[in-house]
């Protein structure tokens, strides 16, 4: 099957690799998600605590998301660990 016409410059476009992709560690979406969840939800629960949880919505929002991103933290922490003890572990030859 042959493409012509517009179809064919469409899909043209799709060739070749994504050139926009920026290529990050497996272990920096966990960091950047993690400490951005915990940030936001110690942020979000010191707010509503100074008005003396009487706007209840960011104290809610913020106990949600401080456990998700001490869960990533520790989990991203976890990972990097495991991968440098393997990187230290000599294998010997036989």
């Amino acid at each position: 099957m042959i493409i012509t016409g517009w179809a064919a410059n469409r899909s043209a476009r799709f060739v070749g690799p994504n050139t926009r992709v920026k290529r990050t560690s497996q272990h920096d979406f966990g960091e950047r998600w993690g400490s951005g969840l915990l940030l936001r939800g110690i942020a979000l629960t010191i707010v509503d605590s100074r008005a003396d949880f009487g706007l209840l919505w960011p104290a809610m929002s913020g106990t949600r998301m401080i456990p998700a991103g001490l869960f990533l933290l520790v989990t991203d922490l976890v990972i990097s660990i495991e991968a440098k003890r393997k990187k230290r572990r000599v294998v010997p030859n036989e």
